[in-house]
């Protein structure tokens, strides 16, 4: 298999994901937007569109190509890009988070924008910041347009084949998306700028996931308050860990919450960093109680739907998840032969949602992880309005969960016919054992053709 074929989404090595990891599912079941969109898994049509935008530029065809190009990004399930004539120019669109990219291809050139900001005075210190990131982009550029501050793109079209429209457009949506947020909170007088396709919050879901956030945070400071740091610093990681991947999930946070959840949990991953796990631990936890210091307004204004083009994670194999999910069981058992059932629980909670959070991974995977997590934050659940048949005052429903796994697996055996969970071996006795059970059957999924 070739490298373009394993990141443009064809074969068994590059498994993708739901175009949006938004549950509309069953009837019985709200809409709502859960984790961040991932552009891994492209459907058929899609795949097509992109064979035919390198056949057509290949003949330079370049309108056409790019026609086609747009028809391979274009996800109709979240219409985050549009295009239209204008005479004989091509205008076109793609929403990337809060960014509206706009951009123009004549025949000759390819221009694209993304407005950041506005100003009234030259912003200094901000100018200089952006200067030195421009070393770090490839393909894009920040650059100043009378009085607002953009990122750019501008090529010939001969240039702009299917493959660097890719990573340039990937560049340009990220980080406008990263950007925007963060110099207007940074520096004093920039004002955001081209946000009126943003969707509303919707205040009774922002107070409900501010909620969520609070409660969690203090469970979680409180638990790992009262553990041996030297001792027990292998689960309070795990512990630290959960609730920036479960929050990043189940909340679904945008903006600069969202980099921030992203920039602590770095610190503990971070390579370069020798430093001994309680000392990061330490790290963690002095990054999140300064996080919690904000104003309740900065949380809730970041709880707004979004529509994306480009993912934040790349496709992982079948083989990866499964590995995980085996180290992570694996590490229960100590906890489990010392009897520390909260510790265990927290160990399963945070498998699924370090997979979530990390990985690009098939449909299946990210409906039975959702359904995981469902069963695990059954309270979240019903207060936004989901059923939740699953369990019952801390009780599992056997039934219910069996009927939910094999309709999940018929819906994705259209296209994978050897998918299946074996649901005899699960088991119901307690919580916890329901836990292990079900994460170990997700490993032997087989996506063989």
């Amino acid at each position: 298999m070739g490298f373009f074929d394993k990141l443009f989404g064809k074969g068994e090595e590059n498994p993708g994901t739901p175009a949006s990891p938004v549950t509309k599912g069953r009837a019985k079941n709200p809409a709502m937007q859960f984790g961040h969109y991932v552009d891994a898994n492209k459907s058929k049509e899609q795949l097509a569109k992109w064979d035919e935008a390198v056949a057509l530029h290949g003949k330079k065809s370049y309108k056409d190509a790019f026609v086609a190009f747009l028809g391979y990004l274009g996800d109709a399930s979240v219409e985050n890009v549009t295009w239209k004539y204008q005479g004989s120019d091509l205008h076109f669109t793609m929403e990337q988070g809060s960014k509206m990219i706009r951009g123009v291809h004549n025949g000759e050139t390819v221009e694209v924008v993304s407005y950041l900001a506005t100003f009234e005075q030259a912003p200094i210190a901000a100018m200089r910041q952006l200067l030195g990131s421009n070393f770090l982009l490839r393909y894009t550029k920040f650059a100043i347009d009378e009085n607002k501050i953009g990122i750019y793109y501008h090529s010939a079209a001969r240039d702009s084949s299917p493959t660097k429209l890719y990573h340039a457009f990937k560049e340009i949506c990220l980080t406008a998306d990263r950007q925007d947020d963060m110099i207007t909170e940074e520096f004093e007088g920039l004002t955001p700028v081209d946000v009126a396709h943003k969707q509303p919050v919707d205040e009774k879901i922002a107070e409900l996931k501010y909620a969520a956030w609070q409660k969690w945070t203090a469970d979680t400071l409180s638990f790992v308050n009262l553990q041996d740091k030297q001792s027990f610093s292998g689960i309070i990681s795990y512990s630290l860990l959960n609730l920036f991947y479960k929050t990043d999930y189940l909340l679904s946070p945008q903006g600069h919450f969202a980099d921030e959840l992203n920039r602590i949990q770095g610190i503990y991953w971070n390579k370069a960093d020798t430093r001994p796990n309680p000392d990061k631990n330490d790290d963690l936890i002095r990054n999140l109680k300064q996080l919690l210091e904000k104003p309740k307004s900065y949380f809730t204004n970041s709880f707004y739907p979004v529509k994306a083009t480009f993912g934040l994670v790349t496709a992982a194999s079948a083989q990866t998840v499964a590995d995980y999910i085996s180290d992570c069981l694996k590490n229960t058992d100590w906890y489990v032969q010392n009897r520390h059932p909260q510790m265990e629980a927290i160990i399963y909670e945070y498998t699924s949602s370090y997979c979530l959070f990390h990985y690009g991974m098939y449909p299946v995977h990210y409906k039975l992880f959702n359904l995981h997590m469902q069963i695990m934050n059954e309270e979240l659940f019903r207060q936004f309005g989901f059923p939740v048949p699953y369990i019952t005052n801390g009780n599992l429903v056997p039934n219910e969960i069996i009927n939910e796994i094999n309709a999940i697996i018929q819906e994705e055996k259209v296209n994978f016919p050897l998918l299946n969970i074996i649901t005899a071996n699960l088991k119901f006795g307690s919580l916890l054992e329901f836990h292990y059970s079900f994460l170990s059957e997700i490993r032997f999924l087989i996506f063989s053709k």
